[in-house]
């Protein structure tokens, strides 16, 4: 969906770089109230069309999420 796309290039933008939760949800839904778990859901559809097994987009507790791949 366009939101994971949206996503997957803010974290693409910034690879190896640890990119915090608030910072993401603002980049993919501006001027939109979202709750962490849409996040969530959104890399976990990323991870599954990209046949990662956590990998590509590793989640750093208390952070956020970073692109390695």
């Amino acid at each position: 969906g366009a939101r994971a796309f949206d996503l997957l290039a803010v974290l693409a933008a910034h690879p190896g770089e640890v990119i915090g939760n608030r910072t993401l949800i603002d980049a993919v839904w501006p001027r939109t109230v979202v709750i962490d778990a849409n996040l969530r859901v959104q890399i976990a559809a990323l991870r599954r069309l990209m046949g990662d097994d956590g990998s590509a987009i590793v989640n750093v507790a208390g952070r956020g999420y970073a692109f390695t791949g």
